[in-house]
């Protein structure tokens, strides 16, 4: 046992899992490749001249090394490297956006997309994601917008854009080019009325030969009949796909849109879900919003053949439940237990199972695809008795985890379990000696070689992370109990039979949920801030209720052509579904569910991924140096956790939050806080804008208030709209101020009331001379509610007088933190910053 974890053991471990060690260096380049800004300025062709050096290194090495008298070690650190800049170049290739050909580095009339995801409804929008193939150059007409030059960094570039620029109508002779890139694209709902000048149907060649790959455009070919581009072409109004006569666009549809596409906007609000980096870790970084008026169908369609048929499929599957299951609720629920279509699911189901550490049931992933590989291989067990049966089972299984994968749209989580269980049953088939961990390092290098963006998923970290923890964890904790000894309180008899198979049963679902735990749960209070406090009850209670939910969807979509069969299934259905929402619910209510509010920092998320490998190796090996380890990486959490705790209680601070259609403004002291507010907050206003920041911040009090009231805090007074904050002098302005009277001259400041800051909320008349000669304002802030005309208006005013400006609408959120306040000292002379006051 002393030299089981030894750098000898290691290094044999590795030579064991050999896909273990090409992942490594492979995933590490694609790591990499992620964090470098797609703007950065790379040299592809040097890039290309190393790996090809390093490829022509390791072939001679491998030729002479004899003759040579090269060391082992050196063709296999050329072959690492050589994996490591592959997987760089392989994502960065992957990333459209610094290519030339992206259509966001010039202005297009019209775009000719590809629809790349199944269209899903939001609300009034129908949203996918699209493959930009397509466009018509843009001719400027004076006041429009310049289009972005080739290689300009984002930030000349405002967060915000202004007013979008209609194209102009079309013309004969516009060139057509090709270029690349993905949009994410939202199509409102209304009534499509008859338009001149838009794209027409009938005769669109151009698209269909750029999609099917049968032609070719030339950079000279222009709006013409010849190439089916002509400015007169319509649609005729049976065939068009328009909400009027229900149709939207399907997976591999080509549509041209005039639109004007914008850049994805970062978050307003300080520690909010940046939807911007999620995106563009699957090369997205722009969007369009089109009326129903400005896109316009091509007429073909080459999307994947085999996604369209699962697509298609999962919908009859959908239809099929929400048939037979007369609560729409519970048919939801059965659609993403059995399918993982969650389109139906509202938000409060979701709150509730992520509370209980039970979310992963809502979404198909490796443990559906476990329990369906566990049921068909228990139905072909004694085809493995058979001579030859052991073919036809390997082929059996395979069909049947590949058809389920087909009926739940192929979704991604659901591919990479598929894969994992075909793999692994590949080689039970070969019957050879197999390691769990090379198999699943084998999975992930396939799936980072088909798309390494993937790795920026988090689905994918989660999942591949679980599993890891079942390979390292599991069969240690299992062994930690066994059922088949006397069993406490029976006085030294036997344990009866059925009750030691129920206690197996129990304690080996235990030890599941807590090795996929153990590896998952730092990651994901590291995404999520919340960690569920009744998982292993409640993955106890629902994991059999969701398996046997299981079982009974896929029964009743085999049953579906019956009657009476088909109904009685689906009342006991709907039964569990509604047992399983009672134990869902029961625990998430429970006192203290889920530890909410909590923010680590990468290096912290890392110390923990470093302290739980040295606690288990200790207890497995009892080596002192592992106790070492881990006492040194507790010392060093508890050390950051320290002066985390030390700077929120010491903080003072004002922050101005980015809100459309209401105002918050937070007044921080320590870990309490004062928020006042306009109005009642919206649950999801609140959530997704405001509290992020309360809860990264510490705050543990908070007091609300509104205008009209006064807080009655005593670090904050108030009085009208006038509010001290320890030192800074804050003015409120809104649509119910009044202007006091002075008898000062405006500019002079004489009896003119001291102000650091005017806070600007809502389109209320300002007369700023009044306001000038009444208050002494040394910075003014206006909110995201003012409109753009007061907003333009304002800077202008501030640049003539010399006034510090911020927009709040165009910049994001306003904070101030006060003297004594850590990070606090703003340099003076910028001009969003006060001298004694650090502002961003």
């Amino acid at each position: 046992m002393e030299q089981l974890f030894s750098l000898e053991t290691f290094r044999f471990y590795l030579s064991g899992n050999p896909w273990l060690r090409l992942l490594l260096p492979f995933g590490g380049g694609i790591a990499l490749a992620l964090h470098v800004s797609p703007e950065s300025a790379f040299y592809y062709r040097e890039m290309y001249g190393l790996l090809a050096f390093l490829l022509l290194a390791y072939l001679l090495t491998l030729y002479s090394k004899k003759g040579l008298g090269l060391k082992k070690w050196i063709p296999g650190s050329i072959g690492l490297i050589f994996l490591f800049c592959a997987g760089f170049q392989l994502a960065r290739a992957k990333t459209s956006l610094h290519f030339r050909e992206h259509f966001s580095r010039q202005s297009w009339q019209a775009l000719y997309v590809q629809v790349s995801s199944i269209p899903e409804k939001r609300g009034k929008f129908t949203r996918f994601e699209a493959r930009v193939l397509l466009g018509v150059p843009e001719t400027r007409l004076p006041g429009a917008p310049e289009a972005r030059s080739p290689g300009a960094p984002e930030a000349q570039f405002p967060a915000v854009p202004e007013t979008p620029f209609r194209p102009a109508p079309l013309r004969k002779s516009q060139a057509i080019k090709k270029t690349k890139g993905r949009l994410l694209v939202y199509i409102r709902q209304k009534n499509r009325l008859p338009q001149k000048n838009r794209l027409p149907q009938e005769n669109q060649s151009a698209a269909k030969n750029e999609t099917s790959g049968k032609g070719k455009l030339s950079p000279e070919g222009g709006l013409s009949p010849e190439n089916g581009l002509s400015p007169e072409g319509g649609l005729s109004p049976e065939n068009e796909l328009s909400p009027e006569n229900g149709l939207i666009p399907a997976y591999g549809d080509g549509l041209w849109i005039t639109a004007a596409w914008q850049d994805i906007p970062s978050p307003r609000n300080p520690a909010a879900f940046d939807y911007r980096a999620y995106l563009s870790a699957r090369d997205i970084y722009h969007q369009v919003f089109v009326s129903s008026a400005e896109w316009t169908p091509s007429g073909s369609n080459s999307g994947n053949p085999l996604i369209k048929r699962a697509a298609g499929w999962q919908k009859r599957c959908v239809d099929v439940f929400e048939r037979l299951l007369s609560d729409r609720d519970n048919a939801a629920l059965l659609s993403a237990f059995v399918l993982g279509y969650r389109s139906g699911i509202d938000r409060d189901t979701v709150s509730a199972f992520a509370a209980t550490g039970t979310i992963h049931i809502l979404s198909v992933s490796g443990l559906h695809v476990a329990i369906l590989y566990w049921l068909i291989s228990f139905i072909l067990k004694p085809l493995s008795f058979f001579p030859g049966g052991k073919v036809p089972q390997l082929l059996l299984i395979i069909s049947g985890v590949s058809l389920y994968a087909c009926i739940t749209g192929l979704s991604p989580p659901v591919c990479r379990a598929a894969w994992m269980i075909v793999l692994y049953a590949i080689a039970r088939f070969l019957g050879k000696q197999h390691s769990a961990g090379n198999v699943l390092a084998l999975t992930a290098f396939l799936l980072l070689a088909s798309d390494p963006l993937v790795l920026a998923d988090v689905g994918f970290q989660l999942s591949f992370l679980a599993v890891l923890g079942l390979i390292c964890f599991y069969s240690r904790l299992a062994a930690l109990y066994s059922p088949s000894d006397y069993a406490p309180g029976m006085h030294r008899r036997r344990t009866p039979r059925l009750l030691q198979r129920f206690l197996k049963y129990i304690w080996s679902m235990a030890a599941v949920s807590l090795a996929a735990q153990l590896t998952t749960f730092p990651l994901a209070v590291f995404y999520f801030h919340q960690f569920p406090v009744y998982f292993l009850p409640a993955n106890l209670v629902l994991i059999p209720l969701a398996s046997l939910i299981l079982y009974g969807g896929i029964l009743l979509l085999l049953l579906s052509g019956t009657d009476a069969p088909a109904l009685f299934l689906a009342e006991q259905l709907s039964f569990l579904i509604d047992m399983m929402k009672s134990g869902m619910y029961f625990f998430s209510q429970l006192p203290g569910a889920v530890l909410d509010g909590l923010w680590i920092t990468p290096a912290e998320c890392a110390g923990l991924y470093l302290l739980i490998p040295a606690i288990a190796f200790f207890l497995l090996s009892r080596k002192a140096a592992f106790l070492t380890g881990a006492l040194c990486v507790s010392l060093a959490l508890a050390f950051s956790f320290t002066l985390e705790h030390y700077r929120q209680a010491r903080q003072r601070l004002l922050i101005y939050f980015h809100l459309r259609e209401n105002q918050a403004i937070g007044f921080l002291s320590g870990k309490t806080a004062v928020l006042l507010l306009e109005k009642p907050f919206s649950k999801r206003d609140y959530a997704y804008s405001v509290q992020p920041f309360l809860d990264k911040s510490g705050i543990r009090h908070l007091q609300t208030s509104e205008p009209a009231d006064n807080p009655g805090s005593n670090y904050l007074l108030k009085r009208g709209h006038y509010l001290q904050f320890f030192n800074l002098r804050v003015l409120l302005v809104d649509k119910n101020f009044t202007y006091p009277r002075t008898g000062g001259k405006a500019g002079t400041g004489a009896k003119a009331l001291p102000c650091d800051l005017l806070l600007i909320t809502g389109n209320s008349y300002l007369h700023m001379e009044k306001i000038r000669q009444s208050f002494d304002v040394k910075m003014l802030v206006s909110g995201a509610s003012v409109s753009n005309a007061l907003d333009s208006y304002l800077e202008t005013y501030c640049r003539k007088w010399d006034i510090p400006f911020y927009s709040v609408r165009r910049s994001g959120a306003f904070i101030v933190r006060l003297p004594g306040s850590p990070n606090a000292g703003g340099k003076p002379g910028n001009k969003n910053e006060l001298q004694i006051y650090s502002i961003r």
